[in-house]
């Protein structure tokens, strides 16, 4: 039986939103104030330094928007970081590894769906791959867990350990 792979590509988009409504606008206001105190007096070449700073915000989010790619194979997921950083990290694990899988979501992530999604191992103490601020994590987290079981089925029951999904 032959399975596609699943591929998150990056963030959730209004993960992006949000955050450029939290860099922008305070520059926005703060621009706003000092024309307002200085009146005819402000430089007209800050604009330009204005319109930069938001140019190079903008691209930043962008970056880290499009910068991570998670994969999930029919044997496993991988973690393909840094696309568009000088340094790419790349991460992969067998489901047959994964021994927690934890949800972390904020009120904001709850009520725009989107939350962290993070797989551990028992290789290490915390966790080997974060993802970040991706869209309809349950349903991922349901993918990720049958893929567990799926795989946990063909071994021996006595070695087979159970997956542990905590949401936090």
């Amino acid at each position: 039986m032959k399975t596609e792979n699943i591929t998150v590509k990056h963030r959730a988009f209004v993960v992006l939103i949000y955050e450029l409504l939290f860099m922008l606008v305070p520059i926005e206001v703060l621009y706003w104030l000092m024309r307002r105190a200085l009146g005819a007096d402000f430089p007209h070449r800050f604009s330009v330094y204005y319109y930069l700073t938001v140019f190079f915000i903008f691209a930043e989010m962008t970056r880290r928007y499009f910068d991570v790619t998670y994969i999930f194979t029919q044997n496993g997921a991988i973690q393909v970081e840094g696309r568009l950083s000088l340094h790419l990290h790349k991460v992969s694990l067998k489901y047959s590894d994964i021994r927690e899988v934890r949800l972390n979501q904020s009120l904001i992530g709850r009520i725009l769906g989107f939350g962290t999604i993070e797989l551990g191992t028992a290789s290490t103490n915390g966790y080997e791959i974060s993802m970040r601020d991706i869209s309809a994590p349950k349903q991922l987290i349901e993918f990720i867990s049958q893929r567990c079981s799926d795989i946990h089925r063909g071994k021996d029951s006595d070695k087979l350990r159970k997956l542990k999904v905590v949401e936090a």
